[in-house]
């Protein structure tokens, strides 16, 4: 017969193994061993503590082993390109070939278990234990992460996250929008509208290729018919005659402005080449253009009939040929030219009653072209053998690239950059930037324009009305035109024949505005202005 304290000892020395395999990292049991009993009395009791210790040793081992993997996953997450965690954070989405999550996010739920199983494992067979293995020192960037997710964490009451969505895929809005102005950083490399926007200097480097001219006039040898008799005529006379044919079914030819311009350019032109038939031809109604028109239609229909492939070739053969004088380099960024294309050769149609409708717009050549372009940089080559460009200059105060005399306005055409560049940036920033400043002084300018109806001086009581009349119908000011320029006007130079008075206080206008558009507008105005304005009549 056995005493209590031989059978006490028993279950004591199980116990003892039983903790010594669980620290060394064994296999802690089924649920039913660990409720097995294992003796009765006050040593259960005594021995009841140190179960309870190992418990919280195995609950703090199983947390321990998930921060790990968490810091783990994160550290995957960082080492991410740029790009990757970009789209991450703004969007909430990474693609990933270990499969997606919830919104897109990728899942490591699965493989990330996987994983640490497999690295324990091998840890194990190594002869190291847990316990070393989840005593890795976190990184800088993991306790700062660490530290800024636990305040939420320990909310009471908050939604759990679905397993498989990544911590790190939400970010403030502050975050986003600084990553978005970054992204337009990269993208462009400028932010103009921090710039310094001064009067002066405009550029500190440019460069480009200079500007395309129109392809070269191919005759065509359809001769023209005068007065029952066919002359040929040389090349250029014969260019200026085809671009009067291709206006045949037009209304332009039925304008008498239109064809007098014409034949008296036109005849230029034949004393020019001396061609003794030629110098024949007197009178443009014995001119007989048809044959040369239908030349130009059978033209027409031959293109139509070129295949979609042979058409997009040619296309893709243009761009191609185009493509270098499309961009130019301005302090080191590139930016889109807009109207690189030096104009055709042509008839000048003008807007509506011009009174220059049917002139000869002349071919124009590099030596009539200046070019604008930076200091140490090479200058383009002139793309026409035998010709030179006229001018090269060097002015950084300037924002146009090339620039050249209109033979018929005698007024400057000029190459730009494009709508979108910084430069019309700048441009149009600056012009609505003066707009809102109106609205500090707009009050006054109507108190004062409203007094000045009463004044006795005219030249105030005009200006007055100007300003009210812009101020209320939005008027373009207007500016004295030449006898050679379309006749449009504005609020400013409006005429007795363009107003029609109807009593107590309604005006009727009526004129061609900016690009000869009619204006007809019937309105109410003050009676103080009303009667002030009858006065100028």
């Amino acid at each position: 017969m056995t005493s209590d304290s031989d059978s006490d000892d028993v279950p004591l020395i199980r116990k003892r193994r039983k903790s010594e395999h669980m620290l060394d990292g064994e296999g802690l049991g089924t649920k039913r061993e660990r409720s097995v009993s294992v003796g009765n009395g006050e040593e259960d009791r005594r021995m009841g503590s140190g179960t309870d210790v190992l418990e919280k040793k195995r609950t703090e081992e199983g947390l321990q082993r998930k921060k790990v993997k968490k810091e783990e996953e994160e550290e995957d997450f960082e080492d991410q390109p740029r790009s990757v965690i970009r789209s991450t954070l703004v969007h909430g989405k990474k693609e990933d070939a270990g499969g997606s999550g919830v919104n897109g996010t990728v899942n490591r739920s699965s493989r990330g278990r996987k994983d640490v199983r497999i690295a324990e494992s091998r840890k194990k067979q190594n002869g190291v234990g847990k316990d070393k293995a989840i005593t890795k020192k976190p990184s800088k960037i993991q306790e700062r992460k660490k530290t800024q997710t636990k305040g939420k964490s320990a909310q009471k009451g908050k939604k759990r996250k679905p397993r498989g969505v990544s911590q790190v895929a939400k970010v403030s809005k502050n975050e986003r929008v600084k990553i978005r102005e970054s992204d337009e950083e990269d993208d462009d490399g400028m932010r103009w509208w921090d710039a310094d926007q001064g009067d002066e200097i405009k550029w500190s480097t440019l460069e480009h290729h200079g500007v395309l001219f129109p392809p070269a006039y191919k005759p065509h040898g359809v001769p023209l018919v005068y007065d029952g008799h066919e002359i040929f005529l040389d090349p250029v006379s014969e260019e200026v005659a085809t671009f009067y044919a291709a206006k045949l079914e037009t209304d332009y030819v039925q304008k008498a402005t239109f064809r007098k311009n014409f034949f008296h350019d036109f005849q230029r032109v034949l004393k020019k080449a001396k061609e003794p038939l030629a110098l024949k031809i007197k009178t443009l109604e014995k001119c007989d253009f048809k044959r040369i028109w239908d030349h130009l239609e059978a033209e027409k229909a031959k293109k139509k009939e070129i295949p979609p492939a042979e058409k997009k070739r040619i296309r893709e053969e243009e761009q191609e040929r185009i493509k270098k004088y499309t961009v130019a380099m301005v302090d080191g960024r590139e930016e889109k030219v807009g109207n690189f294309r030096v104009e055709p050769p042509g008839l000048f149609l003008g807007r509506g009653e011009h009174p220059l409708a049917g002139k000869l717009k002349k071919r124009v050549k590099p030596e009539d072209i200046t070019i604008n372009i930076g200091k140490n940089v090479p200058v383009p080559p002139c793309p026409l053998d035998g010709h030179k460009w006229g001018r090269i200059i060097h002015n950084n105060k300037v924002t146009w690239l090339a620039t050249w005399k209109d033979s018929i306005t005698n007024g400057f055409k000029y190459v730009w950059l494009g709508a979108g560049s910084a430069f019309k940036g700048m441009s149009d920033h600056a012009k609505f930037e003066k707009a809102r400043m109106l609205k500090d002084h707009i009050d006054k300018i109507r108190k004062e324009y409203t007094e000045g109806f009463d004044s006795k001086n005219r030249a105030v009581r005009q200006r007055s009305i100007a300003l009210y009349l812009i101020d209320k119908l939005a008027l373009r000011v207007g500016n004295e035109k030449g006898e050679d320029e379309a006749d449009t006007v504005g609020c400013c130079s409006l005429r007795v024949e363009h107003v029609k008075f109807n009593d107590p206080q309604t005006v009727e206008f009526d004129f061609l505005g900016k690009d000869s558009i009619r204006y007809y507008n019937t309105v109410e105005i003050d009676r103080k202005a009303y009667v002030t304005m009858k006065t100028f009549i």
